[in-house]
């Protein structure tokens, strides 16, 4: 489906709009618990940008991009460190 200007917007995922993104669904799982349970927090440690496609009619999440950073060593230490 296409969109136009006049009917969607995008947005950088914050906080603030985080509860948007609860009903974002596609057909890969991964994709949908990434955008849901990990972007926020790849972008605190800055390994990455989310920026999130809204209608605008209904704020409904349409679809999202992830732009990555080369991470340090710190990052992938404080990730590792969290997954254990």
């Amino acid at each position: 489906m296409k969109y136009s200007p006049d009917e969607a917007y995008i947005s950088i995922l914050k906080k603030e709009n985080a509860a948007l993104i609860t009903n974002f669904c596609c057909d890969d799982e991964e994709l949908n618990e990434y955008l849901k349970q990990d972007a926020l927090e790849y972008q605190r440690l800055h390994l990455g940008v989310t920026y999130v496609l809204f209608t605008k009619a209904a704020n409904k999440p349409i679809s999202y991009i992830r732009f990555c950073e080369e991470p340090s060593a710190t990052t992938v230490a404080e990730i590792c460190a969290k997954r254990i």
